[in-house]
Parts: C-alpha cells; sequence; structure tokens
C-alpha cells in the first residue's frame, strides 16, 4: 500500500496524549483515548494490507503472523525483561505476585483479562502495575488472530458480504457497551477491558480500508480541509475535556473514533492538516509511538514507586528521559528486528523462543513464592501480606452484609443507620471489633465514594463531573432509605468528605428532616499516610513508633469545615482523636502493627487499636 506520512503523524496524535495524561499533565487527562485513535488506524492499516495481498494471491497467513511477531514482540519482551528487576526491587511481595501474573498475561496476550479481573482501570492498585497498559496490546493481538482468517475464509463471497459482516459485528459490539451492566458485576471495567465491547473500534478502521480501497474518487480540498480539521478538533476536545470520571466507552468513544476517522478519510497531502500530520517531527513521533507507548508506562511506574514526589516535581524530565528511551529503543530493538536480512526467521524464533522462556520462568517463581516473601525477615512478613483484596473485603463484608437490613421492633436495642462510602466499612469493623456497636441494631445506606454524602436541589455537577451523574443517581435515596432515616434512634454520616460535601453539611442535614428526638453523628475524614512496607523491614520497635506521617492540609481543613458546621457533640474527628495532634499521626499501633493498608482504610489491628479508643469517648457513650 502507499505510505501516508500523516498516518505517522496522526500516531503521534494518539500517543502524545497518552503519555501525558499518565504522567498526569492537567491538559490531558482524556489523553486515555488516544488508545482508540491507534485502534482505528490499526484496522485500518491492516486491513487495506491483507485486502491487497488477497488480490494479488500473495497472501500468506504465516508471513503475516511473522510480521506481528518482528513487530510487536521484540519491544514488549524488551519491557519485560528490563521491568522485572526494577519490580524486584522497588515491589513488595503482593505487588511482586501481581506483577509475575500480569508478565504471563501480555506474554500470551491475555492481560486484559487479568486487569479485568483485578481491578478497574483507575483504580489504586493499578497505578503501581507496570504492565496495566498492555491491554490494548492484547486486544490488538486477539484481534489480529482472528481477522485474516475471517478474510480469507470469506473473501470468496465477495466484499459487499464481509462488509456486511463486519457492519454488524461493529454494531453489536458497540451496542455491548450499554448492556454490560447486566453482563457483569463490574460496569464500566468490564467494557474497558474486554475485546468484545472494544473491537468495535479496530472494526470501524476495517470499514474505513474497505471504503478507500481503490478508491479514485478525489475530494475537492475544501471539503478535506474542512472535514479533516474536524476531525483533529474531536480528538482535541476529547483529550482535554474528559478525564476519569468520564464513562469510557460509551457514547463519547465517538469523539476521538468519528475523529480519526474523519483524518483517514479526508486527510491529504494537500490539506492544511495533511501537511501539518506530515511535519518531519509528527512523523518522527509517528515512528517511535510503539516504542514510546510500551516504555512510557512502567517508567512513571518505577519512579511512583521509588517516589511519589520525585515524580510529581520532575514531570517533564521523566516524559523526557522517556523519549529518549523511546529512540533508542526504535532504532536499536524494532528496526533491526524488522528487517529478515539481519535476523532470519529462524533466528527470530531462536530469541523469542529464549525469551519467552525466562520470562515465564520468572512468572512462575513469582507466583509460587508468594512474591518471594522469605527473603524478608520472618517477623516483618506480615507487612506483606496485607493485600489489597483481602482489605478490601474485611472492609466492606459487614457493609455488604448489614446493605438495607430492616431493623426489627421485637429488638429493644438502638436502631443506627449509616449512610457512607467505604469509610463506613472502616466505623462498623471498629465498632464490631472493640464490641461497642453490640448495643446497636445497625443498617447502612451505601454511596459511591466519587458522589458524596449530600442532599439538596445544588447543581453539584461542577464538584464531582456531570460524567458520573448517572452512577450517583443509583445510589440517591429512595422511599425505603427514608423509612430507614424515620425508624432509625441514631443517623450516622461517615465518609471520605469532600470540600464541597462538607461546605454543603448543613443543607444536608436539613434535607434528613430529623426529628428532636433523634441523635445526629457526623464522622470526620482520616488520612493516615503513604503506606510503604519496604521502608519499614528490619525496624526496631522504637523506630516503628517514631515514623510520623503529616496529615495533608486538604484533610484538616476539610475536618475544620464539619467541626464549624454543627455542634461539638455531633462531630467525631478519628484523625485528632487518634493522633493526638491535628498535623502529625503515627502509622503503627502500639503494637507495632500497621493501622492502614493504603492510608485511609483500616486493617483489622487498626480497627481494634481505634476501636478501642472510640468505645471510651463520651461521645460514642452517649449515643
Amino acid at each position: 500500500m502507499e505510505y501516508r506520512k500523516e498516518i505517522d503523524g496522526l500516531r503521534a496524535l494518539a500517543v502524545v496524549p497518552v503519555v501525558f495524561a499518565h504522567a498526569g499533565l492537567p491538559l490531558a487527562k482524556g489523553g486515555y483515548i488516544g488508545v482508540d485513535v491507534f485502534f482505528v488506524i490499526s484496522g485500518y492499516l491492516i486491513t487495506t494490507i491483507i485486502l491487497s495481498e488477497i488480490e494479488s494471491g500473495k497472501f500468506s497467513i504465516v508471513n503475516f503472523y511473522e510480521r506481528r511477531a518482528r513487530r510487536i514482540l521484540p519491544v514488549l519482551f524488551a519491557v519485560i525483561l528490563v521491568c522485572i528487576p526494577f519490580a524486584v526491587i522497588f515491589m513488595v511481595p503482593n505487588q511482586l505476585v501481581s506483577f509475575s501474573k500480569s508478565v504471563t498475561s501480555a506474554t500470551v496476550f491475555f492481560s486484559n483479562f487479568l486487569f479485568w479481573s483485578e481491578s478497574g482501570y483507575f483504580a489504586e492498585a493499578s497505578k503501581y502495575k507496570p504492565l496495566l497498559h498492555t491491554w490494548s496490546l492484547s486486544i490488538e493481538e486477539q484481534y489480529y488472530l482472528l481477522f485474516p482468517a475471517f478474510l480469507m475464509v470469506f473473501s470468496k463471497f465477495g466484499n459487499s458480504k464481509i462488509i456486511l459482516l463486519i457492519f454488524v459485528f461493529t454494531v453489536c459490539s458497540f451496542s455491548a457497551v450499554f448492556f454490560e451492566e447486566y453482563l457483569t458485576e463490574k460496569p464500566g471495567i468490564f467494557a474497558y477491558f474486554m475485546t468484545f465491547t472494544r473491537i468495535w473500534v479496530l472494526f470501524t478502521g476495517s470499514l474505513i480500508a474497505f471504503y478507500l480501497y481503490k478508491k479514485e474518487k478525489i475530494i475537492p480540498t475544501t471539503y478535506s480541509n474542512v472535514l479533516s480539521a474536524i476531525g483533529v478538533l474531536l480528538i482535541i476536545y476529547a483529550v482535554v475535556s474528559f478525564n476519569e470520571s468520564t464513562p469510557y466507552p460509551s457514547l463519547y468513544s465517538l469523539f476521538p473514533v468519528l475523529g480519526t476517522s474523519l483524518i483517514i478519510l479526508f486527510c491529504q497531502k494537500q490539506t492544511i492538516i495533511g501537511k501539518i500530520l506530515s511535519w518531519k517531527y509528527f512523523v518522527g513521533i509517528g515512528l517511535i509511538s510503539y516504542s514510546l507507548y510500551m516504555w512510557h508506562y512502567p517508567v512513571l511506574v518505577f519512579f511512583r514507586l521509588s517516589s511519589e514526589e520525585l515524580l510529581d516535581s520532575h514531570k517533564y524530565e521523566i516524559i523526557l528521559l522517556i523519549f529518549l528511551i523511546s529512540i533508542l529503543s526504535y532504532f536499536y530493538i524494532e528496526k533491526p528486528f524488522r528487517d529478515k536480512k539481519r535476523i532470519s526467521k529462524n533466528g527470530l524464533l531462536l530469541r523469542i523462543g529464549i525469551v519467552f522462556s525466562a520470562v515465564m520462568f520468572f512468572s512462575v517463581c513469582g507466583v509460587m513464592s508468594n512474591g518471594f516473601i522469605n527473603l524478608y525477615p520472618k517477623e516483618d512478613r506480615y507487612l506483606f501480606e496485607i493485600k489489597y483484596k483481602e482489605q478490601g473485603e474485611y472492609v466492606n463484608y459487614h457493609r455488604n452484609r448489614l446493605l438495607y437490613k430492616p431493623f426489627s421492633d421485637n429488638d429493644k436495642r438502638k436502631k443506627m443507620f449509616l449512610i457512607g462510602d467505604s469509610y463506613v466499612g472502616d466505623f462498623i469493623n471498629m465498632g464490631y471489633e472493640s464490641k461497642f456497636l453490640n448495643n446497636y441494631q445497625v443498617s447502612t445506606h451505601v454511596i459511591n465514594n466519587k458522589c458524596g454524602i449530600y442532599l439538596g436541589n445544588a447543581d453539584i455537577a461542577n464538584y464531582h463531573g456531570k460524567h458520573i451523574e448517572s452512577i450517583c443517581n443509583k445510589r440517591r435515596f429512595n422511599k425505603e432509605s427514608y423509612l430507614f432515616i424515620r425508624s432509625a434512634d441514631i443517623i450516622v454520616l461517615c465518609a471520605y468528605w469532600r470540600e464541597w460535601t462538607a461546605k454543603h453539611l448543613l443543607e444536608t442535614i436539613e434535607n434528613l428532616k430529623l426529628r428532636k428526638d433523634q441523635k445526629l453523628l457526623v464522622i470526620g475524614s482520616k488520612n493516615f499516610g503513604t503506606i510503604r512496607p519496604k521502608e519499614y523491614v528490619g525496624l526496631s520497635s522504637r523506630e516503628k513508633q517514631q515514623i510520623r506521617y503529616k496529615i495533608p492540609k486538604r484533610d484538616r481543613e476539610t475536618n475544620k469545615t464539619l467541626r464549624k458546621s454543627i455542634k461539638v457533640d455531633d462531630f467525631l474527628d478519628i484523625q485528632r482523636l487518634v493522633c493526638n495532634n491535628d498535623e502529625i499521626c503515627h502509622i503503627f499501633t502500639p503494637s507495632n502493627k500497621l493501622i492502614s493498608y493504603d492510608g485511609g482504610h483500616i486493617t483489622k489491628e487498626g480497627a481494634i487499636y481505634i476501636g478501642n479508643i472510640l468505645s471510651k469517648h463520651h461521645i460514642i457513650k452517649d449515643l
């Protein structure tokens, strides 16, 4: 096929926002849409190549897979090999187990399924997964595995029937995005990672390829200028205006997909956009785009693991480093392996076989050894046995078990109704570990942590974004919720408070319409800092007790706002109570156990420790 410089320029338009978004640059929060730009380009290019080779009788599925192997595997394996020693150095055992699994899944192009099963793309733990970005590579390779065979089988029926089938598949895939909440317990996450809900973007590129294949009609330059410019604007709009709260994939996906389609369809050499995208620097970035995509995320993750502060203060220097690594990767890995004269097919297979065996051996060892935990002193291994999944289950256990549990009139204990996010689970755990909640009937109403506790008529889209309005609507109060409130003796509001929810607290309380005989308790935010288990290995009891964490100003100010809004006896500041100071806090209990596993949620030992403190407090005693 004829080489189009502007396509390489378009790759630059795709990869740069991805890098900027993952580096945390403010004007590129929607940069993750660059993946869809890549998907459209891939669908277009691969389909065009296969069509021309089938028509000329030169298509070989073996040769096709060899080209893909030369293009994809060398950089992928190089990234994995470089990641392994850094993972051993910076990761704790439970992270190493997760990393080891991701090595296997990335190697066999199954990582989208792994990361879907583990967590969401924007979950806190995902920031520490060096191979998270390989989910998109897995989807592409799954597409490459099946699509050529599909074209070969159906080519005898004519292009019109193939186009019809691809169009049907595209519609079905796009439609699945809107039905996924009925198909899975992880709505949003399923659609983000799954091949079936993503492949419509690749098929869009395929349909463009069929449309442009052997197309001889010349479109007037004026129309091409306008339409290709609109395409660029749609992509830029998505990059600048989308963020992690934007439902994705969804109808919002049409912005980058339609924008990319317009550029491929109407961008020509003589158009303004064509000249811009053909600029040598854009083309240069496009040429290294695969290496740039593959190296950027691991580099950012390992800087984050070594020092969050370093990453935050040196973002631009780190981005420059990523570009330099990618340039070297292109010239010394990508280009040599694509050259069949330099590396023969047998040479390629031998190298792939050796590296594959090595990374799989590491992966198996990492999982079987529980992240090489035996390398650490026995007395400190408990630091690494705190796992996100297990601790999440501990935090959520009582909350889920008691969700909307009806109060019983036959039970003479006071009725307590808790409203809030996962911090409600913490409070319940504190209460049951120290037994002060045994004196109450307890029921809960759980909200999404992004929505915040708010009851009122104000337009709050400016605070949590219009994009997650549908999520918040599902958890709003209904008639049953108000029945619980009416029948309860005590109403507890407990959450990770945000500034805007704290400022609207009085309005929320007013709209609860509590009776005079009902007791209200508001529990403030808590933050026990960034937990770094590796730094605590080998420390004495005295040294652990000397570790302090400075509470962020944001949390202190939020609790101050809450404290000013209500009566003194209606507010419980766990942070101040436990830390005995507004700014400095311990992260270990007196028995040298971690209070929190992620800085916010409480471990079982932390729940026992804080629960015993709360049980002696006059506010809890007087409920």
